[in-house]
């Protein structure tokens, strides 16, 4: 009688390997079918009754679960026997700053739990379909679960260090403090660079970035600002920033590192028309803090005569600064070139800017436009029965017209376009 062999360790690691991929695969592709009951434990968790009361939150807050539970299984499906670190995206570390804010910090630990405990019996059930033979399933279980926990603890520590490093923001960083502290040092009061990085939060040592946000309207509604203070730190993923409000309707922000990508920002920013962001150059220390915010103000001068952008940098700032710098006859070199797409309105404008940004690509200004291919085609044929010589013939001049025309400070024309 010829006996089968028994396969051997490696063979059935391969085997479990296979099957945890498959699982998860099957638990991402339900993960949207699901995520209405998964919504209820979690907000039905002990603790999250104000955070369910809050429209805003909650749907924050089941973002951030959706997120988690999509990393561990995109991670695994990738290397099933790899470590899963916590995720890095950014509603996780919004809601984890927004229950700080609203002093509801511990109560994401328990309803993450209870997520947990929900979300291993579903992988239960799935795990025992994918296989008959029990030992398999063992496997699968035994990993798995080792798995997930560590992960579940990797991810609470890093949520956690969120709100300390967000706790700790908002305990040095009390806004009567943080306006004092920044008001001595960009009147060149002698604070000295650790103090005032302890007092603001925000390595001065290492390079950071002044960033300048308003709004037109002249009684903004309170917090008005905060979503667009929120997207640029998505944006940049710093870690650390300081925030100061000198009057209604204004924000004065610096983030650590770079300043947010103005062409990723500019087309986040159109749901709020009425919000503008000026970004200063990048600096270090108690002198860099002080360049980069007048580098940032210069920019708003400029940025508050533009019918045609919401967002400039430092860089657009120097630019329009070299090209206006004989400002008359500049203005009546951009008008005799554009012709009556002078007086066009910012949509024809703003649509001519990107194409020639985009080196005549109608898809990639569509997209940066939100818009449908076919409008950006009409407003460019638009363009070229304005202009004295159509656009592809002469896009250089066109480019820089535009760069001039877009930081005059008499424009002209109306908004019909």
């Amino acid at each position: 009688m010829i006996r089968a062999e028994e396969p051997t360790a490696e063979q059935v690691r391969q085997e479990v390997g296979a099957l945890i991929q498959a699982g998860a695969k099957v638990a991402l592709s339900r993960l949207d079918d699901e995520l209405a009951r998964i919504a209820t434990v979690h907000l039905d968790a002990p603790g999250m009754e104000r955070v369910a009361a809050d429209p805003v939150l909650a749907e924050s807050s089941v973002r951030a679960i959706r997120a988690t539970l999509a990393h561990w299984t995109a991670s695994v499906i990738n290397q099933p026997f790899a470590p899963v670190g916590p995720p890095e995206d950014w509603d996780n570390v919004r809601i984890a700053r927004d229950l700080v804010r609203r002093g509801l910090d511990e109560t994401v630990l328990v309803a993450y739990r209870v997520v947990q405990a929900f979300v291993w019996q579903e992988w239960i059930r799935i795990a025992f379909t994918l296989s008959d033979d029990p030992a398999v399933v063992q496997g699968v279980l035994e990993h798995t679960s080792a798995s997930i926990t560590d992960f579940a603890e990797r991810s609470l520590q890093h949520i956690g260090e969120i709100m300390a490093a967000e706790r700790e923001h908002l305990r040095r960083g009390s806004r009567p403090e943080r306006r004092e502290t920044v008001a001595l040092l960009l009147d060149g009061a002698p604070v000295t660079e650790e103090r005032a990085s302890a007092r603001l939060g925000l390595r001065l040592d290492r390079p950071h970035t002044a960033v300048v946000i308003w709004v037109d309207d002249t009684t903004p509604p309170a917090h008005a600002l905060e979503p667009v203070i929120d997207l640029i730190l998505q944006v940049t993923e710093a870690r650390q920033y300081v925030s100061v409000l000198p009057q209604t309707g204004l924000a004065w922000m610096w983030v650590s590192g770079r300043g947010p990508d103005v062409r990723e920002l500019e087309g986040r920013l159109r749901q709020w028309p009425d919000i503008h962001v000026a970004i200063g150059t990048t600096g270090t220390g108690v002198e860099g803090f002080r360049s980069s915010h007048r580098s940032a103000v210069a920019v708003q001068r400029l940025l508050s005569r533009s019918r045609l952008r919401q967002v400039a940098s430092a860089d657009d700032a120097r630019l329009a600064a070299l090209l206006s710098r004989h400002r008359d006859d500049a203005t009546a070199y951009a008008r005799e070139v554009l012709g009556d797409l002078a007086d066009a309105g910012p949509e024809i404008l703003g649509t001519v800017r990107l194409f020639v940004q985009e080196l005549g690509n109608v898809k990639g200004v569509a997209e940066r436009l939100f818009t449908h291919r076919n409008t950006v085609v009409r407003r460019l044929a638009r363009a070229d029965e304005l202009l004295p010589r159509p656009l592809r013939s002469n896009p250089v001049e066109v480019a820089v017209a535009l760069e001039i025309w877009q930081w005059s400070t008499d424009p002209g024309g109306s908004d019909a376009g």
